[in-house]
Parts: structure tokens; C-alpha cells; sequence
């Protein structure tokens, strides 16, 4: 298992606000067992607004809205200039461009969890080169933190309260305000 310490880092979280605010952990927990490391977060444009202002994150890739060949192509394009080290998706994880990313991103890993398809589709997460297998019956935010062990990242000991205070919305000074006033 090789850890990553220096390296770009893509995370994928293009589900929706839930899957956003429960992803927020993964990103502390990765963030600081390697501080030096540059964390990009592929999201959803709608969702953005949520992670700007986390210290974990070094910059944002907005997931086009419209997922076509050209928009697609694009992307891919971006991602490979970037040359991550290590692409991650939580989950959700079972769209397909996901699996186009990974294959063709340009990374030379790429982790999500294992999901069960009928035997007759085309088993697109076989692109993805580390599968992680998780008891469906967990929280996802720990689902989420086992995509860590690929990277040798130890999340054993990672209590319920430590989820609950890395869950934390980060507010801009101008929302602080915003907030006091209508209260």
C-alpha cells in the first residue's frame, strides 16, 4: 500500500447535498494524515457553495451539468493537465462518467467502493483500479472513510464524535453576518 503525502488528489462528490455535507469527514480525515497534500474536489455546481472555505480543499472542478461527449471530453482533458495522483469517488459512486474519469483521467489510481450490478450490464467500476468493499449496512460517512485504507490511511479509531465534529459547515464572514441579522 503506497500512501500518497505530496501529491494531487482528486475527490469526487457530484451527489447531492447530503452526500456532500457526509463527504465533508473523508476530507478531514485525508487532509490531515497528509497535510502537505493538494486535495481538488470534482462537485456539482449546485453543491459548491457548501465546501468553499474548507481548509482541506486546494481548488474545485465544477461537474458539468450537462454530461455529454463534448463536455465529457473537456473534463477529461482538464483532469489529465492536472495529472492526479489519485482519483477518489465517494458516494454515490455508480454513474458512469465516474468510470470514464477513472479510466481516463489521466491518474494512475483510482478508488471507490465496490457496488453489485445484474450479471447482464456492462460493469463499468472494473475502470477504477482499487475497489473497496463495504458492509452496505454502515453509515455512509464511514462507508466513505474505508475508501481511505488503499491509501495505507488507518481509520480504526475514528470515533462517532470525531464524525460529528469534522462535520462542520464552514461559513464565509459575509453568511456569519447574513445570519445574525435575520436572527
Amino acid at each position: 500500500v503506497k500512501r500518497v503525502s505530496e501529491e494531487n488528489v482528486l475527490v469526487i462528490m457530484t451527489g447531492g447535498i447530503g452526500d456532500t455535507v457526509i463527504g465533508i469527514p473523508f476530507l478531514s480525515v485525508l487532509k490531515e494524515s497528509a497535510p502537505r497534500l493538494n486535495i481538488s474536489v470534482l462537485v456539482d455546481p449546485l453543491n459548491k457553495e457548501i465546501l468553499e472555505g474548507r481548509p482541506e480543499i486546494s481548488d474545485f472542478i465544477v461537474f458539468p451539468r450537462s454530461r455529454n461527449v463534448v463536455t465529457l471530453t473537456r473534463l477529461i482533458r482538464t483532469l489529465r493537465q492536472r495529472r492526479f495522483a489519485v482519483i477518489i469517488g465517494l458516494l454515490p459512486s455508480n454513474l458512469k462518467s465516474h468510470s470514464l474519469i477513472a479510466r481516463f483521467g489521466g491518474s494512475r489510481r483510482s478508488i471507490k467502493h465496490l457496488h453489485q450490478y445484474p450479471e447482464e450490464s456492462w460493469d463499468w467500476q472494473s475502470w477504477f483500479t482499487d475497489l473497496v468493499r463495504d458492509d452496505e449496512r454502515r453509515h455512509l460517512v464511514l462507508a466513505n472513510l474505508e475508501l481511505l485504507r488503499p491509501l495505507g490511511i488507518d481509520v480504526s479509531g475514528i470515533s462517532q464524535m470525531d464524525v460529528q465534529r469534522r462535520m462542520r459547515i464552514v461559513l464565509t464572514l459575509q453568511e456569519r453576518d447574513r445570519s445574525k441579522d435575520q436572527h
